[in-house]
């Protein structure tokens, strides 16, 4: 078998061409013909690091040749390079643009001289790579570069293109396969870390505190209840806070019980955390990340023991069931609404329903009993009923877990996803729907690697995909940990390594600010909690793209630049919003993509959606990824009106 060797290091895909003894197929990256050979994918003026390498040991000469793509070599620019047996060579290339345009369409796209009324269009191109030996590309060797770009124009100018050449249009789909970015590494690899010092309180509940480094988690009934983790060191360090729910006047250890309570960031200046139920079961709390106190406030009107509690678009939190069949609304400083009486057809949710807001304002509850529902709260006697595949995940309490995908443009689809529990049928099952089909309906995706029966989280990555780990019990270990990208369904859940400890029922794993994860909570060991663990996902292996500056506040409905010396490379910018985590659901977790409009010399100009609904108000951690969905660090950012 003689092969030669073509790589582009931005996209990460290399060429190769295959010969058999009785007839020839020529082969990029072991494939032949456009649909199955390499597709790179990249926005227009993005630049591309080609690897070109000829391994044939045969007299066989190639000819690389990519569409529209020219580079300086001698002083003069080349389309084209040949290479002979055993030959390789680098040079680099732009993606072209989509369309060319008029100087009045140029100028256009630059915000001070966008016209009245000018909207932005997705496009997207295909360009061809290949080799210029006639035959060579007959018989298979040929790719596509595949250019994205994002175009302001009116209505006018819009109507002058499709004319004049033609509105190609990206509708977000990609019809070819996706190619691994990262051949070189071992995807879903990553590794475990122990985290020195003792946790001293179960880490059952964990939140992530918004402009800062810190964790704040807590456990079971204690007067010490709560502790921070700061993490602002590579050791990281522990720390009491100010005070205690149970130094709230007239209130003592058991009435300031928050083991099994909810929680949600608010919309504030301080990124104050909402804190009740539990143990307690009615008292209500806020935690303030900056001076690290408690607070009591208003109680609820309903036993709000295992209940879930969101933010909405409008900014007020929403709680729901745990002991009581009803939703409450707070808003912060004024208090608790009257309780909105759900529909008895919606009884059976009731401990830790896996809830999401959707775009159109509606809420979905996932889970993780069945049906699931998507209700509306101004109208809930007309909730619709959605039968999953493989029914309860949990015959009681609350197993398994569930995740809402990261939505991203143009449509910006919310897709939910269920998986694991502890009836038999549904260990190691994992099924998603797409709220946003017309007639909507639960679908398998590929199964666990191992059954999760217990509690466990479904974690957002900044690069969107979905780590899993825990749920596993009477192994020597917590079992491997497993990933899964969206993007990406065919490859399944991609194993990693194994936790050192068991993580179950009274568990959490959250994200931290620099992608990794953080995991504690039982089972505890001689009766005190084991120590924590922190998963560093493959991407911390590789070279990250570098946030320089980003505004501290991002309004809907406007444009906002982000500083970096990475921003020919970077492809995709994404809000996740900072993590409330209990009982193997994270009840704030969110993710959305925020279109590019535009790329310039160390900037890029990023447009935040108009619809509170996509980011609810409150704080998320802002990453920019490259080419390679390589994530930087993430910056605290305030979204709000």
């Amino acid at each position: 078998m003689n092969r030669d060797s073509w790589d582009n290091s931005n996209a990460h895909h290399t060429v190769t061409s295959t010969q058999g003894a009785s007839m020839t197929t020529h082969c990029i990256n072991g494939r032949g013909f456009t649909g199955n050979t390499p597709t790179i994918v990249g926005r227009s003026g993005q630049r591309i690091r080609w690897y070109v390498f000829n391994l044939d040991t045969s007299p066989t000469w190639h000819n690389f040749h990519p569409h529209a793509m020219r580079w300086k070599f001698g002083g003069e620019y080349l389309d084209v390079r040949s290479l002979g047996p055993a030959e390789s060579f680098i040079v680099e290339s732009e993606i072209p643009p989509v369309l060319l345009l008029t100087a009045e369409e140029e100028k256009a796209q630059l915000p001070e001289h966008r016209p009245p009324g000018a909207t932005l269009h997705q496009l997207k191109a295909d360009f061809l790579f290949h080799c210029h030996v006639h035959h060579h590309m007959m018989n298979g060797m040929v790719g596509l570069v595949r250019a994205r770009q994002s175009l302001w124009l009116t209505e006018e100018m819009a109507h002058e293109i499709s004319h004049r050449t033609g509105l190609p249009l990206d509708d977000g789909s990609n019809a070819c396969p996706d190619v691994d970015p990262h051949p070189c590494h071992g995807h879903g690899g990553g590794r475990w870390e122990e985290i020195p010092g003792a946790p001293e309180v179960a880490f059952m509940h964990s939140v992530l505190l918004p402009n800062t480094q810190r964790v704040l988690y807590w456990g079971y009934t204690r007067a010490d209840q709560s502790r921070v983790w700061d993490y602002s060191t590579p050791a990281g360090s522990y720390m009491l806070p100010a005070n205690q729910p149970a130094d709230s006047p007239g209130l003592d250890i058991n009435t300031s019980n928050l083991w099994s309570a909810e929680h949600t960031v608010l919309d504030t200046a301080a990124g104050t955390v909402l804190i009740h139920g539990g143990f307690s079961p009615d008292k209500a709390f806020t935690f303030d990340p900056v001076s690290l106190t408690w607070t009591r406030v208003a109680d609820t009107a309903g036993d709000r023991f295992y209940a879930t509690t969101l933010t909405l678009g409008d900014g007020r939190a929403a709680t729901l069931y745990g002991n009581v069949k009803t939703i409450e609304i707070y808003t912060h400083g004024v208090g608790w609404a009257a309780p909105i009486v759900m529909p008895v057809g919606m009884n059976h949710h009731q401990y830790y329903p896996w809830t999401y807001l959707l775009p159109d304002g509606r809420l979905f509850i996932a889970g993780p009993h069945d049906p699931t529902h998507r209700v509306n709260l101004a109208a809930p006697g007309a909730a619709e009923a959605f039968a999953t595949i493989n029914g309860d995940r949990s015959t009681g309490g609350e197993k398994g877990s569930s995740v809402l995908f990261i939505l991203r443009p143009p449509a910006y689809q919310p897709i939910a996803c269920c998986m694991g529990g502890n009836p038999a049928a549904a260990q190691k099952t994992v099924e998603m729907i797409n709220l946003s089909a017309v007639a909507p309906a639960w679908t398998a995706l590929p199964d666990f690697n191992v059954p999760r029966a217990e509690q466990f989280t479904a974690t957002l990555l900044p690069d969107g995909r979905v780590f899993v780990a825990g749920g596993v019990s009477g192994g020597p270990d917590g079992d491997v940990c497993e990933i899964f990208d969206p993007r990406n369904p065919g490859a399944g859940w991609v194993m990693g390594p194994a936790m050192k400890y068991v993580r179950t029922y009274h568990s959490s794993f959250i994200l931290l600010a620099d992608g990794s994860v953080l995991a504690g909570g039982d089972p505890q060991s001689g009766g005190a909690p084991t120590p924590h663990e922190r998963f560093f996902p493959d991407y911390f292996d590789m070279l990250r793209p570098v946030i320089a500056n980003a505004p501290a506040t991002i309004n809907y409905g406007t444009s906002f630049n982000i500083t970096t010396p990475n921003a020919a490379d970077i492809t995709e910018v994404v809000l996740l919003r900072a993590g409330t985590v209990t009982h193997g659901f994270n009840m704030s977790q969110r993710g959305l993509e925020c279109m590019v409009s535009a790329i310039g010399a160390g900037v890029l100009t990023v447009d935040m959606p108009a619809n509170e609904n996509l980011a609810p108000p409150g704080w998320y951690l802002l990453f920019i990824l490259n080419a390679n969905r390589v994530p930087s660090t993430g910056r605290w950012v305030r979204v709000t009106a």
